[in-house]
């Protein structure tokens, strides 16, 4: 089984209580099954199970400018990530 998290906001870029959310969800979740985030912003680690990739936004740096577009972007230039096992 995988997760897969499409997000605004992921550490560091963290304005809301969402990013919180997600950061702490992912990291249990990856102690059970492959996880993807794919955000806004320039992360981009592995570790263990969890995989987060940042995606800069259209306008300009700052992850909280992205237009709402962007996610189909994201999902249409990575698809899905295969099996590492």
């Amino acid at each position: 089984m995988k997760a897969l998290f499409y997000t605004r906001e992921y550490p560091p870029y963290v304005y809301g209580g969402a990013g919180v959310h997600v950061e702490y969800l992912a990291k249990e979740l990856a102690e059970l099954m492959e996880v993807d985030v794919r955000c806004f912003g320039d992360q981009n680690s592995e570790t263990n199970q969890l995989y987060v990739t940042g995606f800069p936004s259209a306008k300009n740096s700052s992850n909280m400018a992205a237009p709402m577009g962007a996610t189909a972007a994201m999902a249409d230039r990575f698809g899905p990530r295969r099996s590492r096992g």
